[in-house]
């Protein structure tokens, strides 16, 4: 039997075989040796695929190189990207937003620390320069020194945290 029948043959046992979604395997023969690949949903489906091509007569070999895509999977291979991209140019939309200035990075820190019911923000002095934010002044208690250098922290454009305070 020559290649181009044997193909067929695997061809059309992978198209009865009902357990299997042929469409997804590419069959190619050699001297009567198949190489299958491509993608199945399941390891079963692969199994099933192997099945079919060794129950053909006239096969002498089977190298399988089908992969198996589970379905809740989300994965796309880069030529199907690439099919479905179309890419025909790229805006660059990138905004360069400008440093946060000292004034507006201090006066997030104290709000942030007014609207905290463990601190006293009365007691506490801020100071900032170049992003770095230095901590002065008294807490009560260890968590409140905590809570307030995590409130400088989040401001944005803080580089650094200089913590200077005191529990009382």
């Amino acid at each position: 039997m020559d290649d181009k029948t044997l193909r067929q043959h695997i061809i059309d046992e992978l198209e009865f075989e009902p357990s299997i979604e042929a469409a997804h395997i590419g069959v190619a023969v050699e001297d009567s040796v198949v190489t299958l690949t491509g993608h199945v949903a399941s390891y079963a489906e692969k199994v099933a695929a192997e099945r079919a091509v060794q129950r053909v007569k006239g096969v002498k070999a089977l190298a399988l190189e089908v992969q198996v895509r589970y379905p809740f999977e989300a994965k796309t291979d880069d030529d199907q990207l690439a099919k479905r991209a179309g890419v025909t140019g790229v805006t660059n939309a990138i905004e360069v937003k400008p440093h946060a200035a000292p004034k507006d990075v201090k006066h997030r820190i104290m709000a942030a620390l007014h609207r905290n019911a463990q601190v006293e923000a009365n007691n506490i002095q801020i100071s900032v320069k170049d992003g770095k934010v230095t901590l002065h002044g008294t807490v009560k208690a260890w968590y409140e020194r905590g809570v307030v250098e995590r409130a400088a922290w989040s401001a944005p454009g803080v580089t650094q945290v200089e913590d200077n305070l005191k529990v009382s």
